[in-house]
């Protein structure tokens, strides 16, 4: 691996084999794509990209207006379809963008293809490359700062620690893994500080640009009042378990805010952190194999020691980066935890390189001729080796052009996934055009799918029943939402019956296309 002084600076020749990497990448998840309607989270973006409305706390407005944008300019395929295809784009930028990042950490291609393949075949990064999900779009404006910061420190560009710190702050309407990602760029300025005179101004000035854009991206989302956006059909009904009064969820600045500061979901954060730490961190090294292949652990590991030795700096930048995404986030209490280490896969990818850079470095110390034919030979060696052991179980789908990850643990898509988007248009085409529908969250944005987009039947209202919040049972305004509107619009849910019944609610149950709810009617 050269040092800072000798690295050149890069070339049309790297920006044409980031094209490549990212191509193969892109390659890759468009023949493993999902190509339908989905439950969950994954369904709300794709109902929600498509009418750019506001989604569940942290708000995502710079995705959702990104991949609206996408969406609107693909000229193929559903908006299912080309939603799951956004992830799958911005999953091949962020392979690209490690690649040039790479490139400038060690000076070496061959060494910034192995990791930034690393990256784009593990099983976190690749299973949501492949769905309607933020992480992608994510990882490719963690990617792009980092790309930006190391830029910065080989040359000194003003430019590019300001578009650093531009990107850092509207990136966190693509994910809020950005903000930890900001703290680890903070001390490598700090530690930089002899060269104030190149970052102080810039960096300053970027963050203000991008969290300016990132509050207007917001403000922008929020005002658009998409018909299945997260407040109708989450928060506004539920609001009292948050504390939220009526005015409130009709303040744009308020609810703003409640996104933005993950009024949610806050609450899971740091609940026990003395308790969580430590087997959290044990829990994410066990499962790391699964998405950084063991040799690949090794070259990363060898890379920490050969930056730490040749530029500290750089080296504590880059650890203490991952290390507080990875204490944050062992320390965030949800079911799908494991998709937010994704920004340290970005990171270990990035030490993959210095271990392959610094492998490749000794080796050729000892060849004779043809270093560069010696070093591309090596270089697929090892990308081999860190590359097979993840793509080789996962070879039979890829063949058949079928889902990788159907039925793994904790993953969303299962095989009986796709049976949902053929039940709810069933379901919604049964409904009555004005109708209110309380429902779980897995099933709720597939019947806004089914409602909204396939049918246009925007008069229809779906809720989720009982959201996460730290208070139990239905919300004492859940009950004053059904009040208010039970007299003009027919009201159904497809669970927790009883609570209604027990609030004086007659409650009647009816067939709704090939599924039964619950008729939600006032006491006689």
């Amino acid at each position: 691996m050269q040092t800072t002084k000798t690295i050149p600076p890069l070339t049309a020749a790297d920006a044409v084999a980031a094209v490549v990497v990212g191509a193969a990448a892109l390659a890759l998840y468009l023949r493993t794509l999902v190509p339908y309607p989905l439950p969950g989270d994954s369904g709300e973006f794709q109902v929600l990209v498509h009418q750019l409305g506001a989604a569940h706390t942290t708000g995502y407005s710079t995705y959702l207006l990104l991949g609206h944008l996408f969406e609107q300019l693909v000229p193929w395929g559903d908006v299912a379809w080309r939603v799951n295809l956004f992830s799958a784009v911005m999953g091949a930028l962020a392979a690209a963008l490690v690649y040039l990042a790479g490139k400038l950490l060690t000076g070496s291609g061959p060494a910034a293809v192995v990791g930034a393949l690393s990256l784009s075949v593990g099983f976190t990064f690749w299973s949501q490359a492949i769905i309607a999900e933020v992480y992608t779009t994510g990882a490719a404006f963690l990617a792009a700062v980092l790309f930006c910061v190391l830029l910065w420190e080989r040359t000194d560009s003003r430019w590019a620690i300001g578009v650093a710190g531009m990107l850092g702050g509207v990136g966190l309407g693509a994910h809020g893994s950005l903000a930890p990602l900001g703290l680890a760029v903070a001390l490598f300025l700090l530690l930089n500080a002899r060269r104030w005179r190149t970052w102080l101004l810039p960096a300053l000035a970027g963050a203000i640009i991008g969290l300016a854009l990132y509050a207007g991206g917001m403000f922008l989302v929020d005002a658009n009042q998409a018909p299945a956006n997260i407040f109708n059909a989450a928060y506004t009904a539920s609001r009292s378990k948050w504390g939220l009064s009526a005015a409130d969820v009709e303040n744009p600045a308020t609810r703003v805010w409640f996104l933005a500061s993950a009024g949610q979901w806050c609450s899971a954060l740091f609940t026990d952190p003395g308790a969580d730490t430590w087997p959290g961190i044990l829990d994410y090294l066990g499962k790391l194999p699964r998405d950084v292949a063991w040799p690949a652990i090794g070259l990363a590991l060898l890379g920490l020691g050969v930056l730490l030795r040749r530029e500290w700096k750089v080296a504590t930048f880059l650890f203490v980066a991952l290390l507080l995404q990875l204490v944050i986030y062992v320390n965030y209490g949800v079911g799908d935890r494991y998709v937010f280490f994704i920004p340290t896969y970005v990171l270990w990818s990035l030490l993959v390189t210095a271990g392959a850079a610094g492998v490749l470095d000794f080796v050729g110390r000892w060849s004779w001729g043809k270093r560069a034919a010696m070093q591309a030979g090596l270089a697929a060696v090892l990308a081999l080796l860190c590359v097979g052991p993840l793509v080789a179980p996962r070879w039979p789908a890829i063949r058949a052009g079928s889902t990788p990850f159907t039925g793994a643990r904790e993953y969303l898509v299962r095989p009986d996934t796709v049976s949902i988007s053929r039940i709810a248009p069933l379901v919604t085409a049964a409904l009555e055009p004005n109708a209110i529908v309380f429902t779980e969250w897995h099933w709720l944005y597939p019947y806004y799918y089914a409602a909204h987009i396939e049918q246009a039947k925007t008069g229809i209202q779906f809720i989720e029943t009982s959201p996460r919040s730290e208070q139990r049972g239905l919300a004492s305004s859940l009950f004053e939402f059904v009040h208010a509107n039970i007299a003009e619009r027919p009201i159904y849910t497809t669970g927790q019956e009883g609570d209604f019944a027990r609030a004086g609610y007659r409650v009647t149950r009816v067939t709704v296309g090939p599924t039964t709810m619950y008729r939600i009617e006032a006491p006689q």
